[in-house]
């Protein structure tokens, strides 16, 4: 059976869990520690030399190493409605590229509270884990940081980077359901995306209180309340967790 590497804290792993999902495809889902089972991804990613990340889908020789080619592989071999069907895939590419861009200007931010929440970094410990690995959890966030790229952004400055591309968002959506048209990965991608606002409530999310804290940006979160509706809305329609 295919298994899926990822984090259950990213909107990464999470959108492909919802594409996965909603073309009904059996996979098993392996958390990922990040530091603590970093030799291990790579290994599972073919190279002890080069940095890999998650989500990572192996199914045999299959080797996936992005959300837009786990996506499309679950379009090739699923049931159900395809998600980047071709007379659209173009702009559903386009807004699956500025979702992930939201989420990168973002990323420095929650890693830096991440780190600084306590109850945060003990959520982030995978179910089973010992509690005395707690301290670790701040190592890995400062290990996934660097490995990333992050700068500890401010608030403010977060909301600079990320407030002309949701704006952008509101404006497409403006009397429309859908990003494209019809239900399909762009919603599915922005949708995830907008935990860095405010998480979505269960089942859709399964973050406790820190962890909600760390992702919640309050002052986004009431700006674009509308964006918020609209992604809770589409959880509701259209996810139930597998």
């Amino acid at each position: 059976m295919p298994l899926l590497y990822g984090l259950r804290t990213s909107p990464w792993t999470a959108k492909v869990r919802w594409a996965l999902d909603h073309h009904r495809v059996a996979y098993r889902y392996r958390e990922h520690v990040p530091l603590l089972g970093e030799l291990s991804l790579r290994w599972r990613a073919g190279s002890l030399r080069r940095k890999a990340t998650v989500p990572l889908f192996v199914d045999g020789d299959l080797l996936l190493t992005d959300s837009l080619s786990i996506a499309r592989h679950a379009d090739a071999v699923g049931a159900g409605t395809p998600l980047l069907p071709q007379p659209r895939a173009e702009a559903i590419l386009e807004l699956d590229a500025e979702g992930d861009a939201i989420l990168s200007a973002a990323r420095g931010r929650v890693l830096a509270r991440v780190g600084a929440n306590a109850d945060a970094r003990r959520e982030a410990l995978p179910p089973g884990m010992p509690r005395v690995l707690g301290p670790t959890t701040a190592l890995a966030t400062r290990f996934m940081a660097r490995k990333y790229q992050s700068d500890a952004d401010s608030d403010d400055r977060m909301a600079r980077a990320v407030r002309p591309r949701l704006e952008a968002l509101r404006a497409r959506l403006s009397g429309r359901r859908y990003l494209a048209d019809e239900f399909s990965y762009a919603d599915v991608s922005v949708a995830s995306v907008l935990h860095c606002l405010r998480p979505p409530r269960e089942p859709w999310c399964t973050f406790g209180a820190g962890m909600r804290e760390a992702w919640t940006h309050d002052g986004l979160a009431r700006e674009f309340e509308d964006l918020l509706a609209w992604r809770d809305g589409i959880f509701e329609a259209h996810y139930q967790p597998a």
